[in-house]
């Protein structure tokens, strides 16, 4: 059983784009200033939920998936981030992800804080625990 996700990354002076599940999404040279993660289509007591580091703003609180979270156009990059399985199901799967500055899986922070170091793509999976 697979699940997908659609990912939404709002990027530095393109806007926003949709992406899907296991696709590098972001374009090298363009910072990513906010995501939206959601299972598309639903599973059953599956959500994820997330939190980001701004540029100059610091940590998100943890943000219920398909809601967004960073900036629109005020040019505040994402530093990292970290998502996480909830609900029932979530102890079924592993969520695992990777960007332009480090990699990271099932809530642990992928990415830098206060270093200036913008994220210019990331690439999301859920894969089933064995």
């Amino acid at each position: 059983f697979t699940v997908n996700l659609s990912v939404l990354l709002h990027i530095g002076e393109i806007g926003d784009s949709k992406f899907g599940s296991d696709q590098v999404a972001g374009r090298d040279g363009n910072h990513i200033e906010g995501l939206a993660v959601t299972v598309a289509p639903a599973v059953t007591d599956l959500n994820v939920e997330y939190m980001a580091h701004i540029r100059n703003m610091g940590d998100t609180a943890w943000t219920p998936g398909g809601s967004f979270c960073g900036t629109r156009g005020q040019a505040l990059a994402l530093e990292g981030f970290a998502i996480r399985l909830t609900g029932a199901a979530a102890s079924a799967y592993s969520i695992q992800y990777e960007c332009s500055t480090g990699t990271g899986g099932d809530g642990s922070f992928c990415g830098t804080r206060g270093m200036a170091k913008s994220i210019t793509w990331l690439k999301v999976w859920v894969v089933k625990r064995p």
